[in-house]
């Protein structure tokens, strides 16, 4: 801190509060994680002295220690930004299980009396209504804060967010509330950005949370917050039955672990993404993610030594079970165990033995695989949930909405899911959940295929019959069909990214050693257009920019990734320039599509040839090593 000419230390930081609040059991389900994350990473990389601190977990309790006395003494935040639902008598904050609470405005109120917060940014995403513009009122009137700003009807979420990043911005360039509202609004329209109008300004509009700040570039700042590490699964809704059934388990210290079964595409790893994701907070000791797919050694020893490693950097042991145990000794931590059907069955018995070993001290383990690991039933304090069914009416309806959206399906896109007096959902997207039973792999796929028309659509949908893992195949073979020669032709590639993921480079370098093997292939060549894009953006530091050429040596593989993008099949990172695809793709393909065994091995070895000159010119860069590590060690153990 810098001295004052009054002699105070001037603040290097401005520091904001944000409660970011979407319980799983209020609808609509909000999709705030991705915006709110690219908040954070815009705040990280800016060169602009805001310090942003999540309320964490969103309760109003957690609030209410943020603006204790102890905590004051840390830090003196003069902005509150809560994200959420608004409702008619007051805003909607999380309950520790992840549940809603309807906390009412005298609450509120009292809660940020004589606090140091002046200005409070209430953005009710979605569910919006005039109360939320009167609880803005009622905070200025009662001299709570000095300003505040507040939508009067409901705002789309993404709109929400990229409002509030140009308001920081212009705030911490010395503008007033009103300056800066005013420029944020007008991004908003210059964007194409409903919401514009949608925001209302009360009290001192001349407010300026940013002066007095001590002189000097400084970094942004992010505290507080879910873990890092994991899946980022994009939209979650639904599930509320089953996540509040698993997060109702996590505070009883006689548990050890639970278990997510169901068949392929279903959901179990958004779920448990999900759990992990809301309940970080719950162990200082930390949580690992472990995918069994991208473990090399393929053994229930590896997946439990990948968890150590990731939960203490570069922790090894004999044996990693008791490494893992000594680590929940010292401090709760969860480890999550994705995909163990990929394990032989012999691994389920040290598995079982694991998490019956675990310390009662609040420690979890989550696990899922399309089957229940045998033996694991058996033990008292493990508890399991077969995932049996998709999404709800109401849910599935907007998923299905919500991938349309994503992925630009002009035939759904003007035709929303509303509710009609009976109160059935319906609409184009609810009819397809209901027809696929709320899967929402087959949703995502079904989705993709009103690309190519309504017709195929529905004579692809009146063609399912059969158990939901038969019609899923069905569903993917008929989808696959109907993308262009050069997406089919992608498809052989997929089972060398045994992670599910991969990024243009990786994929331009196996085509190449590939196509220089055989005779070329009579496929079109990529127009202007359908060439990817180049790597800009936070990725443009990337060493070994020389393999981008081999992009475009492959003229068939921009088309290619663009038909699976568009149709549902790939999904693509425009931060991080990865694409990933779902599991049920990749069996497809091994089962359907591999290359012949000799190109299949020349594709490797180029692979091979493209993943050391990648390492070695990024050995400092971590974000860029992370991109293909996980292939890179896989390709290597299997050669």
């Amino acid at each position: 801190m810098a001295e004052t000419e009054a002699g105070r230390m001037a603040p290097d930081y401005l520091d904001v509060l944000l409660v970011c609040s979407s319980p799983v059991n209020v609808s609509p389900s909000l999709d705030l994680h991705h915006e709110v994350t690219d908040l954070e990473n815009e705040v990280r990389r800016a060169p602009i002295p805001i310090r942003l601190r999540r309320v964490y977990p969103p309760t109003i309790r957690q609030l209410e220690r943020e603006l204790s006395p102890n905590a004051l003494r840390l830090r003196q935040p003069k902005i509150l930004h809560l994200l959420g639902h608004g409702a008619e008598d007051g805003l909607w904050f999380e309950r520790e299980d992840g549940s809603g609470e309807l906390v009412k405005v005298a609450q509120i109120r009292q809660t940020l009396q004589d606090s140091p917060i002046e200005l409070a940014i209430i953005n009710a995403c979605w569910s919006g209504s005039g109360r939320v513009v009167s609880l803005c009122e009622r905070l200025v009137r009662d001299g709570v804060v000095k300003t505040a700003l507040g939508h009067e009807r409901p705002v789309a979420d993404v709109s929400a967010i990229a409002y509030a990043q140009r308001l920081y911005e212009q705030l911490l360039d010395g503008y007033s509330v009103r300056e800066a509202h005013q420029r944020a609004a007008n991004y908003l329209t210059e964007e194409g950005l409903p919401g514009a109008t949608e925001v209302q300004l009360v009290g001192d509009a001349d407010l300026r949370p940013a002066e007095g700040l001590a002189p000097g570039a400084r970094t942004g700042r992010v505290e507080g917050g879910p873990p890092v590490g994991l899946p980022d699964l994009g939209y979650f809704c639904g599930r509320a039955d089953e996540y509040l059934r698993i997060a109702n388990t996590l505070d009883d210290r006689h548990q050890t672990a639970f278990g997510i079964w169901g068949i392929g595409g279903i959901g179990k790893t958004h779920l448990t993404a999900e759990i992990a994701r809301r309940n970080g907070w719950r162990y200082p000791g930390g949580v690992a993610w472990v995918d069994a797919r991208e473990v090399t050694e393929g053994t229930a020893a590896g997946v439990l030594r990948a968890a150590l490693s990731r939960l203490r950097q570069g922790a090894t042991a004999d044996d990693p079970g008791a490494g893992l145990l000594a680590v929940f000794g010292g401090e709760p931590a969860m480890v999550v165990l994705d995909n163990l059907e990929t394990l032989p069955p012999e691994a389920a018995e040290p598995l079982v033995r694991f998490v019956e070993q675990m310390p009662r001290n609040g420690s979890r383990a989550l696990l899922t695989a399309r089957v229940g690991l045998a033996g694991f039933e058996r033990r008292k304090c493990v508890q399991s949930l077969p995932l049996t069914r998709g999404l709800d009416d109401y849910n599935g309806a907007q998923y299905a909405y919500r991938v349309t959206v994503a992925k630009g399906i002009a035939a759904l896109r003007n035709e929303p899911p509303r509710e009609s007096k009976e109160h059935r959902v319906e609409g184009r997207c609810a009819q397809i959940s209901r027809r696929v039973s709320g899967h929402p792999r087959m949703i995502e796929v079904a989705v993709g295929m009103a690309r190519h028309g309504m017709d195929a659509l529905d004579e692809a949908l009146a063609g399912l019959t059969g158990e939901l893992a038969d019609q899923l195949q069905d569903l993917l073979a008929t989808g696959l069909a109907l993308v262009g020669e050069e997406g089919q032709r992608l498809l052989a590639y997929l089972p060398l990214f045994p992670t599910a993921r991969f990024t243009p480079e990786e994929m331009g370098a196996a085509c190449q050693a590939a196509e220089q093997f055989r005779p070329a292939h009579p496929i079109r060549a990529a127009t202007v257009t359908d060439r990817a894009p180049a790597e800009t953006g936070p990725l443009s530091d990337v060493r070994g920019s020389d393999e981008l050429p081999a992009v475009a040596a492959v003229p068939w593989l921009p088309s290619a990734l663009q038909q699976l993008e568009r149709a549902a099949f790939l999904d693509h990172d425009q931060t991080t320039q990865v694409y990933t695809f779902h599991q049920t793709l990749l069996e497809h393909a091994q089962h359907h599509a591999e290359l012949p065994e000799e190109e299949h091995t020349v594709a490797a070895f180029g692979l091979l040839a493209f993943y050391a000159r990648y390492l070695d010119a990024n050995t400092d860069n971590y974000p860029a090593i992370d991109r293909c590590f996980g292939n890179a060690m896989a390709l290597m153990e299997s050669v």
